[in-house]
């Protein structure tokens, strides 16, 4: 019954879009991206001083972190509060020109992606960020597991992985948290970006 209450909701919303408006001009840019999964999404960040990129990911802990994708798991993540995991990983910047940058970092990664949403952030802000981030995954790092399939590693996030908390809705969290604003659903990975009026 719930489950079929939930792809009911699902459905409904597929038409659904997530407008990003990025910031307004930074002083000191750096460029961040919503990556669209296409049923999950996550955030590539650029680090100050030239130190890289990372991209970080939140999702179901059985499912994501782990790799159990059977019917279970997915209906457990479905339709109950399930242990939430973040994933992390680090890559170099590409040594390309400037205007081939977005489309090189995504390059490397093991997952598709469909699209890729950049924008400009504050670097203070992105600092604030990836510290916050950062120390949630130095204060589970005993939870910590690799999954190949992602290219990510995992541990324990401090919530409850839900429909409505899931990944698209945390990595809208976190672009809000860089200065941008999010309008419209965010519960199906289904963005567009719009240039600030």
């Amino acid at each position: 019954m719930r489950a079929g209450a939930a792809a009911l909701f699902i459905l409904a919303l597929g038409g659904c879009t997530a407008v990003i408006v990025p910031p307004p001009a930074p002083e000191r840019p750096l460029r961040a991206a919503i990556l669209d999964h296409g049923r999950h999404s996550s955030l590539m960040l650029e680090l100050p001083a030239g130190e890289g990129l990372v991209r970080y990911s939140y999702g179901d802990w059985d499912w994501y972190a782990l790799g159990r994708t059977g019917v279970g798991q997915g209906s457990a993540a479905l339709l109950w509060p399930t242990q939430a995991a973040l994933g992390r990983r680090r890559y170099a910047i590409p040594a390309v020109a400037p205007s081939e940058m977005p489309a090189a970092a995504v390059a490397p990664l093991r997952v598709p992606v469909e699209q890729a949403f950049w924008f400009a952030a504050e670097e203070d802000r992105v600092r604030t960020l990836v510290g916050e981030l950062d120390a949630v995954f130095a204060a589970n790092e005993a939870t910590k597991v690799y999954n190949p399939a992602f290219d990510l590693e995992f541990v324990h996030y401090p919530a409850s992985y839900t429909l409505t908390d899931n990944s698209n809705a945390r990595v809208a969290e976190w672009a809000t948290a860089l200065g941008a604003d999010i309008q419209g659903s965010v519960l199906l990975s289904a963005w567009a970006l719009r240039e600030r009026q």
